[in-house]
């Protein structure tokens, strides 16, 4: 993941700072490996071209992948990181009250998407779910629950990239973040090889 740093100063001014600059690096760590709740998670962390610190993390299964994405593009990880630092003693005198920490989620998208690509066939199990799902009709509402890393998403993208090579089917897709929404609409581009069928979905 991405992290942009600044701290709006008392002038009106907005300075940019790398996180590895106000912070040392083991305390960065643990500090995002207690909000991400993964121990031993953050593999690297960097300085990146343009002044951003730069946290690769590393994740063994789809349930702490797909925790890790809805804590990045759903949650308020941002604010929770500025929140945890500010009682951090930094390494510059920074007023940490006007720090904002802010992640880079259209990186992180892609990144993630990356991550995902590897699991695009489905499970038996959740075949089973996507028929269950489409033969319920479209009149009728569909809740689909299971315990973190079950596939929800997969089952979710299947029936909606089905639902779109239908005759004249639309598709409401809501997201809190437009990170989220990016993922979805390229998720569904890479699948569609032919150029016309790709526009005419999306």
């Amino acid at each position: 993941m991405t992290l942009y740093a600044s701290d709006a100063r008392a002038d009106g001014t907005i300075k940019a700072h790398c996180l590895l600059d106000l912070y040392e690096p083991k305390t960065l760590v643990a500090v995002i490996e207690s909000l991400i709740d993964v121990e031993q998670s953050v593999a690297a962390i960097y300085r990146g071209d343009e002044g951003e610190c730069v946290i690769r993390v590393w994740i063994c299964d789809v349930a702490r992948l797909h925790r890790l994405r809805d804590t990045i593009l759903i949650g308020d990880f941002d604010q929770k990181l500025t929140d945890a630092l500010k009682g951090t003693p930094s390494k510059l005198d920074v007023p940490l009250n006007r720090l904002s920490i802010v992640v880079d989620r259209s990186h992180f998208a892609e990144r993630y998407e990356a991550s995902i690509l590897q699991l695009e066939e489905l499970t038996p199990h959740q075949e089973q779910k996507l028929t269950e799902c489409e033969a319920a009709g479209d009149d009728v509402d569909i809740h689909v629950m299971a315990p973190a890393g079950a596939g929800k998403t997969f089952v979710a993208l299947h029936l909606l990239l089905r639902t779109l090579r239908g005759k004249d089917a639309r598709v409401l897709f809501v997201a809190r973040s437009p990170a989220l929404c990016f993922f979805v609409a390229k998720w569904l581009a890479r699948r569609v090889k032919a150029l016309r069928e790709r526009r005419q979905l999306l």
